[in-house]
């Protein structure tokens, strides 16, 4: 009997060892996957500043940035930049790498610095950056030894560096945010269509939803279809049908353009018939209402985000709509009364001081809106501490360091931020002003992402260009 034991014993921890060794390899295999995948997503960007480090130029400089420093292909102003300084400076080599990056923060940039300088070994340094420190809320302040996050989740601090970095850990810890915010926002209770059969609509709209949430419009689409094929009169499969048409309508850099009237109006009769279905549910207001303010539909839009109010005060998203719809229209007044009136009840909200910041400079309100921006720094120390580090490294390397500040914005923010030893700075506001009245805004940017500015077209990016060039031309090639 004793004998028969232990060979079970033996065999059960055989089993369970090579479900361990599985599950290891597995997750070692995934690991490769991921970083395999991220590797194969840059590598046709640094092909290209691979090339031009073999050129053999006599100056190389390496551009910082963001979403407007990376959008543009060949038309980016890095590459524009190191055309017009061949053709105007012909008797010197220059090679201008672009590592824009959209989406990432001084600390993203500072964290990959020193790796950037070793790699690419560049004279000049410039950057274009902070856009998108301003409104966030969980920035983090660079170090050497390591990083601290101002607002870290509490089981982070408890993790070594090596699982922090892994890239199955991320994608566990996104699962883990989706899951969060599906039960928050749950169109119904996961048991519930786990198990569900297809005749289900809520199944189908369970689908689309997870589909929405990775970005995959068409297969949602799909998805929400089946859904009213079954009910038609499925609230949300009409609100995830409505965000579909709307998606087709979106370009690469996320903004929204009206040229497609077709889905415009297939995304407007769902909203309408998720608001006849369900009058007391506020969710179709507010995404019909911001549909009207797209489409310059003003009047509309502001009737059905006070719906949406009416039916849900604390949604600061609505409220944000409105006055943005507001300055839209014309009527600054309403609109800075919402965002001010936002203030004492939201005081730790970032993105109602960006908005205030962004309608005061729209509106040429350029000391008011130093002002908020000055807050919104004291709310987040980072930026300016991340900044100064990135120019303490670049010097200590005998690296030329040039700020460039955003179009239209004033460069004295800037020398703020950065402080002005040492420093070359690009003062790009009167340039882009005076471009903007005599042309088009459209002829230079192709959205208002950041209120007084957006992301460069071609023109645009060569404005920025030159300007660029001009300064480094007058303060270090005049000779």
């Amino acid at each position: 009997m004793q004998k028969h034991k232990n060979c079970f014993r033996n065999n059960y921890f055989k089993i369970a060892s090579k479900v361990l060794a599985g599950l290891i390899l597995s997750l070692i295999t995934l690991e490769i996957t991921l970083r395999t995948t991220g590797f194969l997503y840059i590598l046709r960007r640094e092909y290209y500043n691979r090339i031009s480090l073999q050129k053999k130029a006599d100056f190389t400089l390496l551009a910082l940035g963001e979403s407007t420093t990376e959008i543009g292909g060949e038309s980016a102003w890095p590459n524009q930049l190191e055309q017009i300084l061949s053709k105007r400076l012909p008797k010197k080599k220059f090679t201008v790498i672009n590592k824009g990056k959209s989406g990432t923060n001084s600390f993203e940039i500072l964290s990959a610095l020193e790796k950037n300088l070793d790699i690419y070994k560049p004279d000049i340094v410039i950057t274009m950056m902070g856009i998108n420190d301003g409104a966030a809320s969980n920035l983090k302040i660079y170090d050497e030894t390591f990083s601290v996050n101002v607002r870290k989740p509490p089981y982070e601090n408890h993790l070594p560096f090596y699982i922090d970095d892994l890239r199955i850990f991320k994608v566990f810890n996104l699962i883990r945010v989706l899951i969060k915010q599906r039960l928050k926002t749950a169109v119904f209770p996961f048991y519930n269509y786990a198990f569900a059969v297809e005749q289900d609509d809520n199944y189908y709209v369970g689908l689309g939803s997870q589909f929405q949430i990775q970005g995959k419009y068409e297969d949602a689409g799909k998805q929400y279809l089946k859904a009213l094929q079954i009910n038609p009169n499925n609230y949300k499969a009409n609100i995830g049908l409505g965000d579909y048409y709307i998606s087709q309508t979106i370009d690469s850099y996320g903004a929204h353009h009206t040229g497609n009237q077709i889905m415009e109006e297939k995304a407007e009769n769902m909203y309408r018939k998720a608001i006849k279905i369900d009058p007391d549910n506020p969710l179709a207001y507010l995404k019909l209402g911001i549909q009207m303010h797209d489409t310059e539909k003003y009047l509309e839009s502001e009737n059905l985000l006070f719906k949406k109010i009416q039916l849900d005060k604390n949604d600061i998203e609505a409220h944000l709509e409105l006055a943005r719809t507001y300055s839209d229209e014309g009527s600054f007044n309403k609109s800075e009364e919402i965002l001010k009136d936002l203030l004492p009840k939201h005081p730790d909200n970032k993105l109602v001081y960006d908005t205030l910041e962004r309608m005061y400079r729209r509106e040429g309100f350029e000391s008011k809106a130093d002002e908020v921006y000055q807050k919104v720094l004291g709310m987040n120390p980072a930026l300016i501490s991340n900044f100064r580090k990135l120019k303490q490294i670049i010097l200590a390397r005998g690296i030329k360091l040039v700020a460039v500040q955003y179009p239209t914005r004033k460069v004295e923010v800037l020398k703020n931020i950065v402080g002005t030893d040492n420093t070359i700075f690009v003062d790009n506001e009167k340039i882009f002003k005076d471009a903007l009245n005599t042309g088009r805004y459209e002829d230079y940017f192709t959205d208002r992402f950041g209120g007084d500015f957006g992301h460069a077209t071609q023109k645009g990016n060569f404005l920025l260009a030159s300007n660029i060039a001009d300064t480094l031309i007058k303060e270090l090639f005049k000779n």
